[in-house]
């Protein structure tokens, strides 16, 4: 997990491009692996915002947590619409197949011990020889 009061510079990079998605989260809790997974998934959702929801409602759909849990991307909204939810469903499926740490492929099957995560197998090595 990530430092909460230190945001990493790629967390910098999505909140300025995605200013509804982020407009109230302030730290990540995953790896910078997914930097381009979630760049691609906040482009979708805001432009979704932008170009769909009816001004009224547009303050209301935000990012509340992002964060890697049993392996996977977890991305949670204060509110949605079924088009956000079927990208966020795709994101989340796919980061299963996307290291972490890297980006590259990931090994579903490459986690041992108590923490699961997606890693390719390079990563795999580093993370066991951290234990």
């Amino acid at each position: 997990m990530l430092d909460k009061d230190l945001p990493p510079m790629w967390y910098d990079s999505l909140h300025s491009k995605y200013p509804n998605v982020f407009r109230n989260l302030k730290h990540l809790e995953c790896g910078e692996g997914w930097h381009t997974l979630l760049d691609k998934l906040c482009s979708i959702i805001e432009g979704h915002i932008t170009n769909e929801v009816p001004e009224e409602l547009k303050e209301q759909i935000f990012a509340v947590q992002i964060k890697e849990k049993f392996g996977g991307l977890r991305f949670y909204m204060s509110a949605t619409t079924p088009y956000i939810d079927g990208a966020i469903s795709f994101a989340e499926l796919f980061s299963f197949k996307v290291c972490t740490n890297c980006g590259a492929s990931a090994d579903p099957n490459a986690s041992k011990g108590r923490w699961v995560k997606s890693l390719c197998s390079s990563c795999y090595g580093t993370h066991l020889s951290h234990k």
